[in-house]
């Protein structure tokens, strides 16, 4: 309702306004993904949905929320082939799953060729994929192809011939661009210690140095602390000495067994070693040395002896016949009882200090080592010459005791 002008209220008629006014349009599906549109006045204009589709899919698939949402639903619903990290497969017509043997595929439809290339004929043979072969004469491509040059010099004259493929010869005269291009110079010994060197420069037409020029230098001094050098062993400067049963037993005997007897024996030399000097003699000389010293006792049948024997040895060194170094005496055991072996093993070692210059020449110095018993109870080992272990007493001079040098190591030096 409305009021009109003079006040009073009036219906208005909706349904016939719009029945007067209202105009009719159709919009029909051509079931072919169109639309056929009809306005009021029968015109008709074609709707084709799928290039809408096609012509906005871009766009539509760029949107991150619609990519992510369709990424959601190949991984929920899947396809017709699927891959589950390990095979293929794929759903067929009856909606049962079939797997994919791709290694038979490629197997059906690979092809084999080979490359083979032969080196005492120097060619390539191709194999095709139906068997047909092709070699290749590498060795006559390369022989046909290759060049041969060479270079040579003549140091008299000064030249270089090279000589090309073809046989042709080019000389280069090298002597004259040495000679443009030479500088002299001169190192010269000043006969006291030091050295001159003279540069292109300081040197003269005639090739002697030019007074007050060239660069002095002094030349360092090396001396050696080493005297000589290390001596070692060898079969001319070792010997072994023997010592017989007559002498350990030169003093009166006592009447009962089981003591030491003392024998004082001359010392034996059983090492000899001479060497010069290398260097100059100062107050204080050491001496390095090593070695060892190994009896064996000498018993019937080369047994260990049967009861258990000792020997106490003394040991020397002396250069050039003076004494210089006494060992304290040292105890060798052998035999069965306490289980020792018929050799005994001692070892001497160390640096030894002199105060003088210890008699050394300037060449033809001579260094031993003597050895000799001190004391023994060989007498308690004593039998006879069947008694195997036991010492012969009934052989006269039959030797019982053997003793050598072994790895004898001398270096003797000196600190200034």
């Amino acid at each position: 309702e409305y009021t009109d002008a003079n006040g009073s209220k009036q219906a208005i008629d909706v349904a016939a306004i719009v029945k007067a006014h209202e105009t009719q349009t159709t919009l029909v599906h051509n079931n072919d993904g169109t639309y056929t549109y009809t306005s009021e006045d029968g015109t008709t204009a074609i709707i084709n949905v799928p290039a809408d589709v096609i012509q906005e899919f871009e766009t539509i698939i760029s949107n991150e929320a619609v990519k992510n949402k369709v990424v959601e639903l190949i991984a929920q619903n899947g396809g017709n082939m699927y891959y589950d990290g390990t095979k293929f497969e794929y759903t067929d017509a009856n909606g049962s799953k079939q797997a994919i043997d791709v290694a038979a595929i490629v197997k059906a439809h690979e092809t084999l060729t080979v490359l083979n290339f032969t080196a005492a004929s120097g060619s390539l043979t191709y194999k095709d994929e139906e068997g047909n072969t092709t070699t290749v004469d590498v060795q006559a491509a390369v022989k046909a192809f290759e060049t041969k040059t060479s270079i040579t010099s003549d140091a008299t004259t000064g030249t270089v011939t090279f000589t090309a493929e073809d046989g042709l010869d080019t000389v280069l005269e090298i002597a004259p661009v040495i000679k443009a291009h030479e500088t002299v110079t001169k190192l010269v010994n000043n006969q006291n210690g030091s050295l001159t060197f003279y540069n292109e420069n300081e040197i003269d037409e005639t090739g002697a140095p030019i007074v007050n020029t060239g660069l002095t230098f002094k030349v360092p001094t090396f001396q050696s602390y080493e005297l000589t050098n290390v001596l070692t062993g060898g079969p001319s400067t070792e010997e072994e000495s023997l010592w017989t049963h007559e002498q350990f037993n030169v003093r009166q005997a006592f009447a009962s067994t089981n003591y030491f007897k003392e024998v004082d024996l001359p010392t034996e030399t059983i090492y000899i070693n001479t060497f010069d000097l290398t260097g100059e003699l100062d107050a204080s000389k050491y001496m390095n040395f090593a070695f060892s010293l190994e009896c064996t006792t000498l018993t019937v049948g080369s047994k260990n002896t049967v009861r258990k024997t000792i020997a106490i040895m003394n040991a020397d060194i002396y250069i050039n016949g003076v004494l210089v170094k006494k060992f304290f005496p040292a105890r060798y055991t052998f035999g069965v009882p306490d289980g020792f072996d018929r050799n005994f093993i001692h070892s001497y070692s160390g640096i030894y200090t002199f105060s003088d210059n210890l008699n050394l020449l300037p060449t033809g110095n001579v260094l031993e080592i003597r050895v000799s018993p001190r004391n023994s109870n060989f007498r308690d080992n004593e039998g006879g010459p069947t008694d195997e272990g036991y010492f012969d007493l009934s052989t006269p001079n039959v030797n019982v005791l053997e003793v050598k040098v072994l790895d004898p190591v001398f270096h003797i030096f000196e600190k200034k």
